[in-house]
């Protein structure tokens, strides 16, 4: 499983009026096919005059994946006690 991009394209009043290209989220999928229909299968609109895009996410530009960050959740991770900051500020 990858992580990609989802990019809407084409213009829609109902969903995307001011633009013809979107960063809509991230999701994880075994390929681009499959990362388009997860898009879809969840809720993301996509009229007759639109395309989604699956973009591996090593290749996203940094712009798009700021577009999306509120979307991104990142897990969080245990910290060894040892490696803990004890500095104060």
């Amino acid at each position: 499983m990858n992580n990609y991009l989802i990019v809407r394209h084409g213009l829609n009043s109902a969903n995307q009026p001011e633009c013809s290209r979107k960063p809509i989220g991230i999701t994880r999928a075994t390929d681009l096919d499959d990362a388009v229909r997860a898009a879809l299968d969840c809720g993301v609109s996509c009229y007759t005059s639109q395309t989604l895009e699956a973009i591996p996410l090593e290749q996203a530009e940094s712009r798009d994946l700021r577009e999306v960050m509120g979307i991104w959740l990142i897990p969080s991770r245990s910290v060894h006690p040892s490696t803990k900051s004890t500095s104060s500020h």
